[in-house]
């Protein structure tokens, strides 16, 4: 008898203690027009929201932001998804539109059609016409669960950073560091 109770708190122990790190994953059949947009993954979500927003800039900017910025592409959009059991179906799979039934990744992003809601957020990027100028914005859902939208970054406007870097966000995506 001890020895069961000795193996089943050492499971608790184990079990408790997994690692909890934030974790993306981009989504092969997900990513269309050259590259213009992609559809992530993101497994663990800080609870908080302006950790998770801090995360999602990371990835972008460690994975995202350098193609976009070489590139001829004039917009740019990804799309952050919670991974859960409906999601991770797109691992493997494209959109499925028609038939019996049909699975359509960005019906979950909104939670349309009675699906639960597993859109994060998305970053965009627009490249001012002619130019080689761009202007980033994230879209994301505030605690009601209404979208808001913050600029990271309008380089079509001088000094518009030294406005806007008391913004959380506008710093860490602009500088890197969490601004604490």
């Amino acid at each position: 008898m001890k020895n069961i109770l000795s193996v089943l708190f050492c499971l608790f122990i184990f079990s408790s203690c997994t690692n909890s790190d934030i974790e993306f994953i981009e989504l092969p059949y997900h990513f269309s027009d050259e590259g213009r947009s992609k559809s992530v993954l993101v497994y663990n979500v800080p609870k908080d929201t302006l950790s998770m927003l801090s995360q999602l800039i990371t990835y972008y900017k460690t994975n995202t932001l350098d193609f976009y910025k070489s590139t001829k592409l004039d917009e740019t959009s990804v799309f952050f998804y919670r991974k859960n059991e409906d999601t991770q179906y797109f691992l493997n799979h494209a959109d499925d539109p028609g038939g019996f039934s049909s699975r359509i990744l960005f019906d979950y992003f909104y939670g349309e059609n009675g699906l639960d809601k597993a859109g994060l957020a998305i970053i965009s990027g627009n490249r001012c016409r002619n130019t080689s100028l761009w202007i980033f914005k994230i879209f994301f859902f505030d605690k009601n669960g209404m979208v808001v939208s913050d600029t990271l970054l309008d380089e079509s406007i001088p000094n518009w950073y030294e406005s806007h870097k008391n913004n959380v966000l506008v710093y860490k995506f602009n500088t890197g560091n969490d601004g604490n």
